[in-house]
């Protein structure tokens, strides 16, 4: 839910089907035909990126007859530098009485994400199964509970018949969160659109979701109740040809997650107080006063059905520590935190395989907080930025890589399978992207006993704080989550105390100044103070912050500490260069690699392809003219020789270092690709 560079520097959250096909678009009172097929452009930010292919048909399930209803829909996006398409195959099998589903699945399938669920309905209850874990779940449903689908709703016909009506509500099951909700509805006036090339007089309704507060604007075939266009957020799904298969385009999500502000802020750690004015209509939770105001945050204002518009101000303390509850601690007995100890769906802190991890992690921890820091520390630096994410914690801990939300649902389900107290919170964080902006983000809340519940950010490498800049909506209750912001405008900060740190300034005094090259196009670095840290500016781009170097001699980047910083001095001491250093653990892709007869036996366990997950992207090391190479994506080949001293491979002209992690003289598991990028001081 946030950003930065390729952890350069994002953290956003959200599933991204998020809103293509997420509410209850329209039902139908007419029969359909044998076979009936219909197409749906999808467009994001007016940029046509997707289509669904609809087929309607007669049928039978368990012996009754239903309406049949099979669905493909398919998206290309990008966002914060990641490009990947979307798949989702969804099927209904609809009573034709009531226009109710009765059995329902749906497939995701995003990037390296893969999602299933299924439903079935009898009894008086719809029963969701987890086609993952195998969990079934009973969810009872009210009397006249609607069970929409994605083109066909009577449900709409029926309670808007009378044209004198002009809101009602429905109890309606949101499958994607797996319980009822309340919608209202609003008939607005008539209009009439072009679909495909004809007018045609649409029924025009106003949905408002009472719980996570998604508003969807639909155009309905008032004699049939066939959906023909939608909008949400800055999404509009319409009735269109066959043709859209081959016109749709990747959209850029970015304007769906940043809202550039006002101020160029680069030590973003460094922000202790804040204060925002701020517009917008969150969508993931029914907004409350009360929800806006707590521990570190204030907020005045008015709140209008969802719709924010108000100032913030906050002050995120930072916790040490003290009075801390034992470890391992003991909430069993706490009505108020149960829910934050107990599995959920998305964070499944019962699973086998996560408890025995976090139970590794937080041998000897000397409490609670120890034991919390350590599980938020082994998140940051073990799970690589990536878009789409993990979908849940346990997957996210299988691939390694994921989104905010991944990181999020990870630690939560780390800290309640050693029971502590965990939540994912969401909202937006301050970042550098676009000089300065808020991005969508999420991050969580750990409860420490009397000091209560204390934010961290793992995937901001703010293991055991969150920085001011980090504005909260409220908890994570839905999976379907959009910002919505229109503006917001910071109208005071404060970095550390406020007051200039003298000596670190003098201390920075020679590094700063201009440094290029043509490997970066000639472009100029400047490196920078910044609240008395280094900062450099990438052109174009945003200001990055360096905390002082370790004893190797290099400055790790704040918010992505696999990027560092060295610097080169001549004979004298000065300065006369400066080496950007970006690591990327790469873990070995499951394929067969074909070994020519004429490599020697050392390097045949070297070989193979590894994949650099946050970007998809396949690198390869061969073996060419008897030497070993790296092989990048667009088919570059670095010629590599080993450096004993320093245990690494290095390309002949110092831009590549490669590190195998091997297990017992076996084929190599994974690399550590060091990308270098030298500029001279101008």
């Amino acid at each position: 839910m946030t950003p930065y560079s390729r952890r350069s520097l994002t953290v956003v959250l959200p599933l991204f089907l998020l809103l293509i096909f997420a509410t209850s678009l329209p039902t139908c009172a007419q029969q359909p035909g044998s076979g009936d097929v219909y197409y749906y452009g999808i467009e994001i930010s007016d940029q046509l990126c997707g289509y669904a292919e609809i087929r309607l048909s007669e049928g039978e399930h368990d012996g009754r007859p239903v309406i049949l209803l099979d669905e493909e829909v398919f998206a290309m996006m990008t966002a914060l530098g990641s490009t990947f398409n979307s798949r989702q195959t969804i099927r209904y099998r609809i009573d034709p009485e009531t226009g109710n589903f009765i059995w329902h699945t749906n497939d995701v399938e995003q990037g390296d994400t893969q999602l299933g669920a299924e439903y079935a309905v009898h009894d008086g209850a719809a029963f969701f199964h987890d086609i993952d874990t195998k969990k079934e779940t009973r969810i009872d449903l009210p009397e006249g509970a609607v069970l929409p689908n994605t083109i066909l709703y009577p449900h709409l016909l029926r309670a808007f018949a009378d044209p004198a009506t002009e809101e009602c509500s429905m109890q309606v099951l949101n499958v994607r969160d797996g319980e009822v909700q309340k919608h209202t509805y609003t008939r607005l006036p008539d209009e009439e659109i072009d679909v495909n090339g004809n007018p045609r007089t649409a029924m025009v309704i106003e949905e408002m979701n009472r719980k996570t507060g998604l508003k969807v604007r639909m155009w309905i075939d008032p004699e049939t109740g066939y959906f023909l266009q939608g909008h949400v957020l800055n999404r509009r799904i319409f009735r269109t040809d066959p043709s859209v298969v081959k016109r749709v385009k990747v959209a850029d999500m970015n304007s769906s997650i940043l809202v550039k502000t006002n101020e160029n802020i680069g030590d973003i750690q460094g922000i202790t107080k804040m204060k925002v004015r701020a517009r917008l209509e969150p969508v993931g939770i029914w907004v409350t006063e009360d929800g806006l105001n707590g521990p570190g945050q204030s907020f005045s204002g008015t709140i209008d059905e969802n719709a924010i518009d108000g100032v913030f101000e906050i002050s995120h303390a930072r916790y040490d520590g003290t009075d801390a509850p034992p470890f391992p601690p003991d909430f069993s007995g706490s009505e108020e935190l149960r829910t934050y100890i107990e599995p959920s769906t998305f964070c499944e802190s019962d699973d086998p395989v996560l408890v025995a991890k976090a139970k590794e992690i937080t041998a000897g921890a000397t409490d609670a907080w120890d034991a919390a820091r350590r599980l938020s520390a082994w998140v940051a630096e073990n799970i690589n930025y990536a878009i789409p994410g993990g979908g849940t914690a346990r997957k996210t801990y299988d691939v390694r890589a994921g989104e905010c939300g991944a990181h999020s649902m990870l630690l939560t389900a780390f800290c309640r399978a050693v029971g502590i107290p965990a939540r994912v919170v969401w909202g937006c964080m301050y970042t550098p992207n676009l000089g300065g902006s808020f991005g969508q983000h999420g991050w969580n809340e750990i409860y420490m006993g009397d000091a209560g519940w204390i934010p961290v950010d793992a995937t901001a490498h703010e293991i055991d704080f969150a920085d001011s800049g980090h504005l909260r909506i409220g908890e994570m209750e839905s999976t379907v989550i959009a910002l919505n912001a229109e503006e917001f405008e910071i109208l005071d900060y404060q970095l550390g105390t406020g007051e200039v740190d003298v000596a670190a300034v003098k201390r920075l005094q020679p590094y700063l100044g201009t440094y290029s090259s043509a490997v970066v196009n000639n472009k100029p670095f400047e490196v920078l103070e910044q609240n008395g840290k280094l900062g450099v500016s990438i052109p174009d781009k945003m200001v990055l912050v360096f905390n002082d170097p370790g004893e190797n001699g290099l400055w790790p980047c704040q918010l992505a500490p696999k990027l560092n910083l060295s610097f080169e001095k001549d004979d004298d001491g000065a300065i006369i260069a400066l080496k950007l250093m970006e690591d990327n653990r790469m873990p070995r892709k499951d394929t067969d690699t074909e070994i020519p007869d004429d490599v020697p036996e050392r390097l045949r366990p070297l070989l193979g392809v590894f994949v650099l997950t946050a970007l998809k992207a396949d690198f390869s090391i061969i073996y060419e003219t008897e030497r070993l190479c790296l092989q990048e994506p667009r088919g570059k080949i670095y010629p590599l020789q080993f450096v004993k001293d320093e245990g690494y491979w290095e390309a002949e002209d110092g831009s590549r270092r490669v590190r195998f992690e091997t297990e017992n003289g076996k084929a190599a598991t994974a690399i550590m690709a060091t990308h270098i990028t030298r500029l001279e001081r101008q």
